[in-house]
């Protein structure tokens, strides 16, 4: 002790012989190193710790606010479609307006008692000797479909106040190869002439005929004789 301390004047005085000195500077030199190597470890650890928070885990995806605005459908907008027009065509104040079903059946027999009696008529003018007047329009279409075969149903495809009109639909529909005939009616104290074309025993063979009709574009419905 009295060799490695020694006092002087000025202060204490360090003194070291050579094993002591290398000793010193050995104990220095692995200082060091331990400190350096476990700041190498500590600053491995930190830098493992933070490359694990900010680094995606793999196979994920990380999808940014732009690709997810991208890959959502777009939903188209649903147009409301126009409404449908449901108003039918007016005809002229001479058309009469179609019966419904129910009706037809009520309206039968003043219909076949007109035209039972028209018949008559017609028969009684044939074998006088003497002219006698023009007969009143009624009686010329019931004229012309008397010979036709009659059933209980048959198509209306118009239905007219002037015989004259019913008779040029008759002619417009024969230039077009439908058979069409004048029925006088009278509905209400009114005298209408109805075009109608064909006679069947069931509805169901009216109905077929109907729409055959459709099909070359003229419209009518199902109604009894």
């Amino acid at each position: 002790m009295h060799r490695i301390f020694r006092k002087v004047e000025e202060g204490l005085v360090i003194k070291l012989d050579q094993q002591q000195l290398i000793a010193a500077v050995t104990g220095i030199i692995l200082v060091g190193i331990l400190t350096f190597l476990v700041g190498v470890l500590v600053g491995r650890m930190l830098w493992g710790s933070a490359a694990s928070v900010h680094e995606p885990t793999p196979g994920i995806r990380v999808v940014t606010p732009a690709e997810k605005i991208a890959a959502e459908p777009v939903v188209p907008e649903e147009k409301t479609p126009p409404p449908v027009d449901m108003t039918f065509y007016e005809g002229s104040s001479d058309i009469e307006p179609p019966l419904p079903k129910e009706q037809d059946k009520p309206i039968q027999v003043p219909e076949k008692v007109v035209e039972k009696r028209v018949e008559h008529k017609v028969a009684q003018e044939e074998p006088a000797p003497k002219p006698k007047p023009s007969p009143p329009p009624a009686p010329k279409p019931v004229a012309k479909t008397s010979t036709q075969k009659r059933g209980g149903y048959t198509v209306q495809l118009n239905s007219f106040k002037e015989l004259p009109l019913a008779e040029r639909m008759v002619k417009t529909l024969s230039g077009e190869g439908v058979t069409a005939m004048v029925n006088h009616a009278k509905v209400d104290g009114r005298s209408w002439y109805r075009v109608q074309s064909g006679s069947f025993d069931t509805r169901e063979k009216a109905e077929k005929y109907k729409r055959d009709l459709a099909k070359k574009g003229i419209q009518g419905y199902v109604t009894g004789r």
